[in-house]
């Protein structure tokens, strides 16, 4: 399986035995049709037939998942909101306040080096965020409960896939 296609509900808590709250983030996950079936011959493995139904149903609460998500757009960003970068002085005559400072060298090599961190565009790029716990799987309602934070907005497309570094015993 490589992963289910599901959407971001939002975020919300749940309470554990011992009374501890966790944040989790709502998935709806599926149900997926099967559209190709994956054979030893040509994928290297044996997989679902064409036309089965996949749901939240094939997760178990304490196991992990792998989330991948396109994370929310900034836009244009300087480099202290981008990279995190201290700014100049605020007082006593500094006039480069939220600016990158020096971006070169001298006359030699007489150019910008490669991967300088500058402003630009910021977010909106896909990311994976690993070993998420399952905590809840509501099957009837195709929705799944992971502790912690997904990437993206609200009613954006995930894929959650079984975790690849990380069992359902903990160990890595």
């Amino acid at each position: 399986m490589q992963g289910l296609l599901g959407k971001k509900i939002g975020m919300t808590r749940v309470f554990a035995s011992g009374g501890e709250q966790i944040p989790v983030t709502v998935l709806e996950v599926g149900p997926c049709v099967v559209v190709q079936r994956k054979t030893r011959a040509r994928d290297g493995y044996e997989a679902f037939k064409v036309g089965d139904i996949v749901s939240a149903a094939i997760f178990q609460p304490g196991t992990y998942v792998d989330v991948t998500a396109i994370t929310k757009g900034r836009g244009f960003q300087g480099v202290v909101r981008r990279h995190g970068m201290g700014g100049g002085p605020m007082s006593h005559g500094g006039h480069s306040k939220r600016r990158v400072g020096s971006i070169g060298c001298r006359t030699f090599p007489g150019n910008v080096h490669k991967g300088k961190r500058m402003p630009g565009h910021m977010g909106h790029v896909q990311v994976t965020h690993q070993n998420l716990e399952v905590v809840q799987v509501r099957a009837g309602e195709n929705l799944v409960l992971v502790k912690g934070a997904v990437p993206g907005p609200a009613g954006g497309v995930v894929v959650v896939s079984k975790a690849l570094k990380r069992t359902a015993s903990g160990g890595k």
